[in-house]
């Protein structure tokens, strides 16, 4: 759905910004689950936590105004090192 996003995309733009001004998507809505987990293997390995130890799962789906999916992101945050903030806008 962008072809050569990776060369468009530079350090400090908006990831937004980018699929409404060069491929002219219109983000209808987007929708974020945020779930406690515990970490396995891998993920404790590539977090640097012990096995098991808590954390939180963020999956986003984000939606064009046809319904098509635009993107869709995984997420594992360890819970003692991050704080989150939630903006929602219409």
């Amino acid at each position: 759905m962008c072809f050569g996003l990776k060369e468009v995309l530079k350090e400090d733009d908006s990831l937004y910004k980018i699929f409404r001004k060069e491929y002219n998507y219109k983000i209808e809505k987007a929708i974020q689950t945020i779930e406690p987990i515990t970490l396995n293997k891998e993920s404790s390995n590539l977090l640097n936590r012990e096995l098991n130890s808590l954390a939180l799962k963020f999956d986003r789906k984000v939606y064009t105004q046809d319904k098509s999916i635009l993107e869709y992101t995984i997420s594992i945050f360890t819970s003692d090192k991050y704080q989150y903030q939630i903006m929602m806008t219409e």
